[in-house]
């Protein structure tokens, strides 16, 4: 189960509002509590990951809006648990069917 805090104020990629800091950046906010959804615990030692245990702010040293992005941490973090991601070789379908050859 995913819960926003009632007593935030959303922005949704809305750098004005984000900026004023009377908003919280829902995008962000929500990919970090959907890693907690499927079993991801914080990455204490990596500031920079979606999963740190802090708000990171979503804009940078000039005050543009920075989109939040899994970081290699972050998707180590759901490998560890599901398994990384099968590659299709070029004979397989989308679907994995690998048809026989002739």
């Amino acid at each position: 189960m995913i819960h926003f805090d009632d007593d935030e104020y959303w922005a949704y990629m809305d750098n004005e509002a984000i900026e004023s800091e009377e908003y919280t950046d829902i995008l962000n906010t929500a990919i970090h509590e959907i890693g907690h959804a499927i079993g991801i615990d914080h990455i204490e030692a990596k500031p920079e990951a979606i999963m740190a245990p802090f708000y990171r702010y979503t804009r940078d040293a000039f005050g543009n809006y920075i989109p939040p992005k899994l970081t290699t941490f972050d998707i180590a973090a759901a490998q560890a648990i599901y398994g990384a991601r099968k590659m299709k070789t070029n004979d397989e379908d989308d679907n994995g069917y690998n048809p026989p050859s002739n």
